[in-house]
């Protein structure tokens, strides 16, 4: 029969320690899938973090309105003036994507805009952002 135990101290201590990580990995794994941390960017419809708007793309969704996800720039194609388009605490947009939701807004199209940056190069008035609830 053969051993599969080190049979010196050391040997014995490095695997001891070797099978407590990957028991605590294991641990750390089940647990993650179990209680789940929010998580993402500020204002993403993926971020289920207290800043994130995932809450509010699945309560406009169960409240029956279509929800679509933009993954290229404002920029990148047409944005239809017969839909509404929510941008929650962006970043910096660059110049073409303000162009573009500005043309959107001109056609007709609705924009909600919150945040700092919100309709900032946009419309002629943006409402000014006030940092205090």
């Amino acid at each position: 029969m053969r051993r599969w135990l080190p049979r010196t101290r050391g040997g014995r201590v490095a695997a001891g320690v070797a099978a407590f990580l990957v028991a605590l990995n294991v641990l750390a794994l089940v647990v993650s899938y179990l209680r789940p941390q929010p998580g993402g960017t500020d204002g993403s419809a993926y971020a289920t973090q207290p800043q994130g708007a995932a809450g509010y793309a699945e309560l406009l969704r169960r409240a029956g309105h279509p929800v679509d996800f933009l993954r290229e720039p404002l920029d990148a194609g047409r944005l239809d003036p017969a839909t509404t388009i929510v941008v929650l605490d962006s970043p910096r947009l660059a110049r073409a994507e303000r162009a573009a939701l500005a043309r959107f807004v001109r056609a007709g199209g609705r924009l909600v805009a919150a945040g700092a940056e919100a309709g900032r190069g946009i419309v002629a008035r943006p409402p000014r952002w006030v940092g205090a609830g």
